[in-house]
């Protein structure tokens, strides 16, 4: 029996990743499934720049609110997470005989739904928070020190300046008291199956600046503002990974109070938020994606 057809939309912030997934999902028959580390989180709607509520409600999608940043007890969104439950949403999907169309930025989460990953734990959100802190106080290269005593095999493969990595082997050794190095030794889970097409879709960094601009004016102009305050007040911040590009960061100088209700001009509070790099669109929480 000939593999089933599994697509993937792929490309940096602001390529149009979401707007082309879901006109081919129409095309081909198909139904579209998350590939964003953010947009699995029910909470996040604007900030992440999930496919609106309309375009949900007119075809199926998958995975787009499999997670909630206000429990306790669900698991946390993970490379492994993932790649269990895109097998599980591909599987239902060719059930139903149509084509599954993963659509999102998170080169991760892909990688471990088509190759599979080693199981990996949930990491407890206080941990990461206190990483990002002791960070932001020490340096990478302290972060990196502190690895190297604690788990030398992880220590040799990451790069003392990959801060990102390194915060997440030690916050795998906080939160379960295991290395990272013992959960990688264990099978990997396995990968979704069927016929991959991969459609990488690129933009000229000049019209991609352009891009990321108006999207973080759509988002100023629909809500991001009370989303992140939503977020705040009901004490979820924290738990939004602090490492992420746009809920993580406030405006340069400033505050929430930085943002155009303060009446500064809109040209104004855009330029103290938005950053001009190639994939990156910085506003207060998480990053965001097509």
């Amino acid at each position: 029996m000939n593999p089933q057809p599994v697509i993937a939309v792929v490309g940096a912030t602001a390529t149009g990743k979401t707007e082309v997934g879901e006109r081919l999902a129409v095309k081909v028959g198909g139904e579209v499934v998350c590939a964003d580390s953010r947009q699995v989180f029910a909470e996040l709607e604007i900030g992440t720049g999930k496919p609106t509520r309309s375009q949900r409600a007119s075809h199926a999608h998958h995975l787009f609110e499999a997670l909630s940043l206000a429990s306790d007890d669900a698991p946390g969104a993970s490379a492994g997470w993932y790649a269990a439950a895109a097998r599980a949403a591909c599987a239902r999907i060719h059930e139903k005989g149509a084509i599954p169309v993963l659509v999102g930025g998170s080169g991760l989460y892909l990688r471990a739904a088509m190759s599979g990953i080693a199981p990996t734990p949930a990491i407890d959100p206080a941990v990461r928070v206190r990483l990002q802190v002791e960070l932001e106080v020490n340096g990478p290269a302290g972060l990196h020190a502190r690895l190297a005593a604690l788990d030398p095999d992880s220590a040799r493969r990451l790069a003392p300046r990959d801060a990102q990595r390194v915060s997440r082997a030690l916050a795998v050794i906080e939160s379960t008291g295991r290395t990272l190095t013992s959960w990688h030794a264990q099978p990997a889970a396995p990968a979704v199956d069927g016929a991959w097409r991969v459609f990488e879709l690129t933009v000229e960094p000049a019209e991609l600046r352009g891009r990321i601009e108006s999207r973080t004016r759509w988002m100023f102009e629909n809500g991001l503002i009370d989303e992140t305050a939503g977020l705040i007040e009901r004490g979820l911040g924290f738990r939004v990974v602090p490492r992420r590009i746009g809920f993580r960061r406030r405006p340069t100088g400033g505050s929430l109070k930085s943002c155009p209700r303060s009446g500064l001009p809109f040209s104004s509070s855009l330029r103290r938020v938005a950053v001009p790099r190639r994939s990156d669109c910085v506003l207060l929480a998480g990053r965001f994606s097509n």
